[in-house]
């Protein structure tokens, strides 16, 4: 229970939004010693944050903190994505490498019998039914070998 508050009473929370004065013309930008603080290391921003506390409007401590909150979370994604970028740089690094390696043994030329397979695994190709059983139809499996569990089943 809260101090000021009956125990069954609802609790309301909202975001609270610093608003911005369209009277002025253009909002002039942010002047380099507000950003040295608001970006720089903690005590100074500790000192814009309890400043900003101190002001009539909690509005603007909340939009401090945010904005701080914000920049932190930004600066941990780019570490992030450029760690990422990192990783994806080194593999492609390793599959040139790789490739190279297969080019200069010769290995597809050592391994040429599989040339036509390729299209096989992609799709590509189809290969056309030159073998048929009996009369030229499917191969249907005996009343017996349907019973039968298949090949590397397990029951």
């Amino acid at each position: 229970m809260w101090a000021g508050r009956e125990a069954g009473e609802p609790t309301y929370v909202d975001e609270l939004l610093l608003s911005p004065d369209y009277s002025q013309a253009a909002p002039e930008p942010l002047p380099g010693w507000f950003r040295d603080l608001l970006y720089g290391a903690d005590g100074g921003f500790h000192v814009l944050a309890k400043a900003a506390r101190a002001l009539p409007d909690w509005a603007a401590y909340a939009e401090v903190v945010r904005y701080r909150r914000e920049q932190t979370t930004l600066r941990h994604l780019q570490y992030n994505l450029e760690e990422l970028q990192a990783k994806v740089d080194t593999s492609r690094t390793r599959i040139d490498d790789c490739r190279h390696r297969m080019e200069a043994a010769g290995l597809p030329h050592q391994l040429h019998a599989l040339q036509g397979c390729s299209a096989l695994f992609t799709g590509e190709f189809v290969r056309p039914q030159t073998a048929r059983r009996g009369r030229g139809l499917p191969h249907r499996p005996s009343p017996r070998q349907a019973r039968l569990p298949a090949a590397g089943a397990s029951g």
